[in-house]
This record gives C-alpha cells, sequence and structure tokens, in this order.
C-alpha cells in the first residue's frame, strides 16, 4: 500500500477528530452560556418576591369588621370593671362617699372606660395585624399543611382565630397592667399630698390618658 494514503488517511482522521472535539466544544459552550443566562431569573425571582413580602402594608392584614365588631362589648365590660375598681377603693377605705363625690366618680370612670376600651382596640388591631402578617406564610406553605393534614383554607380559618384570641389577651394584659400600676404610682406616690378628692380624680383621668398614649404608641 502506498505510503502517501496512509498519511492522507492519517491526516483526515486526525483533522475529523480535531473538528468534532471543536464542534462539542462550541455545544458545550452555547450550553453553558444558556445555563448562565437563565440562572440569574430563577435566583432573583424568590428575592424579589421577599423583598416584596418585607414591604407589604399591615393593613392587607387588618382585623376582620365582624370579629372586631364582636369584641367591643368585652373591651367595655372590662374597661368598666377596672375603672370602677379605684372608685370603690376610695369610697370604702377613704370615706369618699357616692353622695358626696358622685359626680366625680361619674366623670372619672366614664372618662376612664371610654379611653382604656379604646387602648384594647388599637393593641388588639395591631397585634393582629403583625401576627398575621408573619404567620401568613404558614398557612401558604404545602409542607405544613401536609404534616397538620388541613387544606390551605382549614389552616387559613384556623390560624386566624387563634390570631384573634391571642391579640384580645395580650390587648387586655397589657392595658390593664399599664393602667394598674400607673394609677397606684400616681395616687400613692405622686399625688400623695393632694386631697383626697382631687387625688383620686387627677390620677384616674391621666391614668387613662397615658394609658391611651402608651397604646397609640406602641401601635406606630
Amino acid at each position: 500500500m502506498d505510503p502517501l494514503n496512509r498519511k492522507q488517511r492519517r491526516a483526515a482522521k486526525s483533522s475529523g477528530s480535531s473538528s468534532g472535539s471543536e464542534s462539542e466544544g462550541e455545544g458545550s459552550g452555547s450550553g453553558s452560556d444558556s445555563g448562565v443566562a437563565t440562572s440569574p431569573k430563577t435566583v432573583a425571582s424568590p428575592k424579589a418576591k421577599s423583598k416584596r413580602s418585607r414591604k407589604d402594608d399591615l393593613s392587607e392584614f387588618a382585623q376582620p369588621a365582624n370579629v372586631d365588631m364582636g369584641n367591643a362589648g368585652l373591651y367595655v365590660g372590662i374597661a368598666a370593671l377596672i375603672s370602677f375598681a379605684p372608685a370603690y377603693l376610695y369610697s370604702t377605705v377613704y370615706d369618699l362617699s357616692v353622695s358626696d363625690f358622685g359626680i366625680g366618680y361619674l366623670i372619672a370612670v366614664v372618662a376612664s372606660t371610654a379611653l382604656l376600651a379604646l387602648s384594647y382596640h388599637v393593641v388588639c388591631t395591631y397585634n393582629y395585624a403583625v401576627l398575621s402578617s408573619q404567620r401568613k406564610q404558614n398557612s401558604t406553605n404545602s409542607k405544613v399543611q401536609k404534616e397538620l393534614g388541613y387544606s390551605a383554607a382549614e389552616l387559613e380559618t384556623i390560624s386566624r382565630d387563634v390570631t384573634a384570641r391571642e391579640s384580645v389577651l395580650y390587648s387586655l394584659v397589657f392595658n390593664n397592667v399599664v393602667y394598674l400600676v400607673l394609677f397606684f404610682f400616681l395616687a400613692f406616690y405622686m399625688l400623695r399630698d393632694v386631697g383626697t378628692a382631687w387625688n383620686y380624680l387627677t390620677s384616674q383621668v391621666i391614668t387613662g390618658g397615658v394609658t391611651y398614649y402608651v397604646a397609640t404608641s406602641f401601635s406606630k
């Protein structure tokens, strides 16, 4: 066999293999380029969603109107009970009788009841919105739904009910503690040298106003 033909065949094989490797290199390069081009889209999307969720307005998670109105009677009743306690204390322990100071008691109890009930409403509404925004992700999480055995709608309903009860309880405890601590501090320390009637009236009204101020400042 002619040596030249052998050389030509070897050259053809070597050129074919080199062109094949070049085409494979181009194919892998184009594939990698396309992968790089598409990967930022899949990564950027969750980040954009997480940024948007952090900036969500809490008004989206406002307490339902029917739930809020259902608590109105509870707020007024407990506020009246808490406001009446100092009046009972002064009328029995300090002999500031209702017949002598009935109008003063009425003004102080009504004003304090209104301010305390509003404080309950403000703190409960804000706390409900905050908790709902934090728990929204769990109610829509398929893994959580599977573990608990509830559908998304059932889990959202349960979460809403529990959040409403927790918000009401937290608001009652928070405002009552602020109210009682502040009243006894004013009545028995700051205004202890003031006359009994003015001591009670001033302490009661100031306590209700400051409690409402603390509640609105807390929910900003």
